[in-house]
């Protein structure tokens, strides 16, 4: 059995005005105007590594649980049809597949998951259906890497509302606020003729009982903090930031290749911290040697002209260790995933 999160939008999320009633066909030609909103669920896929979602025509093959719209949902569903959809300008987008109970009446539809990023605020149209859709389960849009909620002093906050000035928690010196912030788009075109650019997902719980509190979707060289008693053995302290394409040997944690590409959201402070990102601590930007390389040469030098105190930055100490052990890395998160949690909260 394979299973995944996935982010799934009730009827009322995407037609508050609709009633939930007649036939699949009926509503071709309907617009909604996308508003946010969604919850984050389980998928159970019981096609074992088959990994995606679509029309399993044997009837209902797999089970969708946790809670919709305040509502609980533990029931065997299936991808019945999806919607192909277009946005203001008459340009198509992609597809929003129906989780419904094996029946075209939408009266069945639990949910709505979409395999591209819609846009708050855009309206869209439904143009057609696809009756046997499928799609990797990685294509699915689960609001990240844009959306991941950033701890600050004022609650958490979506990592692009991040702003300059702003006080994040951070694991080892409270409040402090952000001196610069950035961002990289990364295509799906760039993902896939460098396929080290991928993202690397961790999907809820995968670290541990409730680490993350929700999927994580970061770099692939983003460091995160993990705590064990191998870690211990391995390198003298129960505690190592690794980064995240190190973990992959672990069930849960995996690279994706998203469809609409991904946005890699940069937070510097003064010294190089650990914020909790989903509930789990991730780190900082670190200002170094390779930080050229990560975010290229004009951000660097907008950093130094905005902030030059981070031109002597020293690398946080749990990360450090990582750093002088990063050629044990692999082998550490091949001996953890035999032995669970990777994460304990202390």
């Amino acid at each position: 059995m394979a299973t995944y999160d996935i982010l799934v939008f009730s009827w009322n999320d995407i037609f508050p005005s609709l009633t939930q009633t007649g036939g699949s066909l009926d509503f071709i030609g309907e617009t909604f105007t996308f508003n946010g909103g969604g919850d984050i669920v389980t998928y159970d896929d019981r096609f074992g590594d088959r990994n995606e979602l679509g029309d399993n025509t044997g009837g209902l093959d797999d089970f969708l649980r946790g809670t919709i719209d305040g509502q609980s949902v533990d029931t065997l569903i299936n991808p019945e049809y999806a919607y192909e959809i277009t946005d203001s300008n008459g340009v198509a987008v992609g597809k929003m597949y129906a989780l419904t109970k094996a029946t075209d009446a939408v009266s069945s539809i639990e949910g709505f998951v979409f395999d591209f990023q819609p846009i708050k605020g855009e309206t869209y149209t439904l143009t057609g259906r696809d009756d046997f859709p499928q799609t990797a389960s990685s294509n699915l849009y689960i609001c990240f890497v844009n959306g991941t909620l950033i701890d600050t002093v004022d609650g958490p906050v979506a990592v692009e509302d991040i702003t300059a000035g702003m006080k994040v928690i951070t694991r080892d010196n409270g409040p402090q606020p952000v001196l610069w912030v950035g961002s990289a788009v990364h295509s799906f075109a760039e993902i896939s003729s460098n396929p080290k650019s991928a993202p690397v997902l961790i999907n809820k719980g995968a670290l541990g009982d409730g680490f993350p509190e929700q999927m994580l979707m970061i770099s692939p060289q983003h460091r995160i903090l993990v705590r064990s008693k191998v870690a211990q053995r391995m390198f003298g302290c129960d505690e190592v930031m690794v980064p995240a394409v190190k973990l992959t040997e672990l069930d849960g944690v995996e690279r994706v290749s998203p469809q609409d590409g991904v946005t890699y959201h940069h937070i510097l402070c003064a010294n190089h911290e650990m914020v909790r990102a989903n509930g789990h601590w991730s780190e900082t930007l670190y200002f170094g040697e390779q930080t050229e390389i990560a975010i290229g040469a004009e951000k660097t030098k907008e950093i130094l002209a905005e902030c030059s105190e981070v031109e002597d930055m020293q690398m946080h100490p749990l990360a450090l260790i990582g750093e002088e052990n990063r050629g044990r890395l692999k082998n550490f998160a091949r001996r953890m995933s035999k032995r669970r949690p990777l994460y304990i909260n202390q």
